[in-house]
């Protein structure tokens, strides 16, 4: 906690210039009342009157779920809170904002229902608009009618005023260093969960990232993770506690440890960001951890990228099955050898089919049942385009995703792409794969 402690005071201060930070939320306790700053304007309220996890004026918490003000419910009862705010005390979540308050109110409302108690939160605004602050204030005093303890809440306006910029990539670009170089001017903090403007969290988000967090922080193996599965439509998903390490990284919700970025700041592109993470000199052999069903839903159907890929988009589900991923064996995703032995094996174990059998060895493995139907089957394919068996054709087939970046198909892990089709695992496999 005194490590916490500190990142609050730090932000209390108002770390940064009044430029950097104008619209600027924080909240203390002073005897019994409470302090929150909004812009500069203090208010109070007094802790006897408000139960801190509530709005009413009242004693009484509902086991199980509390009512949260304009929001609905918060559902506690599946998740040891402690464990995922003693997981999470030295990690920060960022939010890359906009001029698109639509996406970010829909954004912040869940945030401000699933976050942690002490959660840091910080959105960064690309400019100043008016319609965007008042969202943030509205979120601002919503997160204080539910946190129990003391509230870490900031506005940053990033401002470019005198910049040009060929197009949004470059300006998006511009935008995430300068943030992830706020939150990291922080020595307290150690790791950022990233969030964009246009996409949703699930219920077990954050708790998902405390599971996964300590593997940041030990394996060297590993570059991020992520919320995010591009093959996670409702028919290809099945497993909502299922991990995966993955070549590709896929972004969409993701969490990052100090030391990659004290390595990729130094280099950060102009432009496209993400793409140039793929790329082998920067991603280094590291994989990206990600779930099987999405814990982030895209709803941006205006952006920079003009709803590139949204036939995907559109089909993606977000989690609703919350899972207490502290309570689970990740055992098998570690390390890079105890993942190997698992995924590896389990793709080898899967029957080998022909492309042109694929229909008919389906229906034969559904008539076996369900243990063959997880066993799966496993099809192969050769180059990435351009010839009957390649990864293009073999993906529209089963309907996987057939975009390849930087020579990585997308969620592959060692050329394997894994996904459901008709309740059956399919693994595709490049045919150098033994």
């Amino acid at each position: 906690m005194e490590k916490r402690n500190q990142i609050v005071q730090d932000i209390s201060r108002g770390t940064g210039s009044e430029k950097d930070s104008e619209a600027f939320i924080s909240s203390k306790y002073i005897g019994k009342t409470r302090w929150i700053v909004v812009d500069g304007s203090i208010n109070t309220s007094n802790i006897d009157d408000i139960n801190p996890v509530t709005s009413k004026k009242n004693n009484t918490v509902n086991s199980g779920s509390v009512e949260n003000s304009g929001i609905g419910k918060i559902h506690t009862k599946n998740f040891d809170n402690n464990i995922i705010d003693n997981l999470l005390e030295d990690t920060v979540l960022l939010i890359i904002a906009s001029n698109r308050p639509q996406y970010l109110k829909q954004c912040l409302e869940r945030v401000v229902k699933y976050a942690p108690n002490n959660m840091s939160i910080v959105v960064s605004e690309d400019g100043k608009d008016q319609r965007v602050r008042e969202v943030v204030e509205e979120a601002g005093k919503k997160l204080q009618t539910r946190r129990s303890f003391f509230l870490n809440f900031q506005h940053l306006h990033h401002e470019m005023s005198n910049m040009r910029y060929e197009n949004g990539y470059f300006k998006l670009s511009a935008h995430f260093k300068w943030a992830l170089q706020k939150v990291f001017s922080n020595d307290n903090v150690d790791r950022v969960i990233i969030l964009e403007e246009d996409l949703l969290i699930s219920e077990d988000f954050f708790n998902y990232f405390a599971a996964v967090s300590h593997i940041l922080d030990t394996d060297k193996k590993v570059l991020a993770a992520s919320a995010w599965n591009d093959n996670g439509g409702k028919t290809k998903v099945k497993d909502e506690k299922a991990l995966y390490r993955s070549d590709f990284f896929p972004g969409l919700g993701w969490m990052m440890h100090r030391q990659v970025w004290n390595e990729l700041k130094v280099k950060w592109p102009r432009a496209y960001w993400d793409d140039w993470l793929r790329e082998p000199q920067n991603r280094k052999g590291r994989v990206t951890i990600r779930p099987e069903i999405c814990r982030t839903l895209h709803i941006g159907a205006r952006g920079v990228s003009n709803a590139q890929y949204s036939s995907y988009l559109n089909s993606i589900h977000l989690n609703d099955r919350p899972v207490n991923f502290a309570k689970l064996d990740l055992g098998y995703l570690q390390s890079k050898e105890s993942w190997d032995a698992f995924y590896l094996d389990s793709a080898r174990k899967a029957k080998l089919v022909s492309i042109e059998n694929f229909k008919s060895s389906l229906n034969f493995v559904k008539r076996q049942g369900k243990e063959a139907m997880e066993i799966g089957i496993r099809l192969v394919y050769g180059p990435f385009e351009h010839d009957r068996n390649s990864f293009s054709e073999v993906a529209r087939l089963t309907g996987a995703m057939d975009n390849v970046k930087a020579n990585v198909p997308r969620t592959a892990y060692r050329g394997i792409v894994s996904l459901w089709y008709e309740d059956v695992k399919v693994f595709l496999v490049h045919e150098s794969f033994r």
